[in-house]
């Protein structure tokens, strides 16, 4: 049985879900606890510094999807008015 693909950064952006954003939004911020936590860990500086930097990317993908799906929200509520 064939799955449906993900929605990605590199399209489908229209096509998206509220629903979609908000798993989006959770899987980054998982990334971003992990990296976290690698960091946390982290052997040298080098790796610290990457493993942060990488956190923080991820926290902000994370709050631009739920951004935009508060936006989508918002919009939708605003329609059934």
């Amino acid at each position: 049985m064939a799955t449906q693909p993900r929605p990605d950064d590199r399209g489908g952006e229209a096509d998206i879900t509220e629903k979609q954003l908000r798993c989006r939004a959770k899987r980054a911020l998982k990334k971003a606890d992990r990296f976290w936590r690698l960091s946390e860990r982290a052997t040298n500086e080098t790796f610290r510094e990457l493993r942060g930097a990488q956190a923080k990317e991820q926290s902000a993908v994370a709050a631009e999807a739920a951004r935009k799906a508060d936006e989508m929200r918002q919009k939708s509520r605003e329609k059934t008015e």
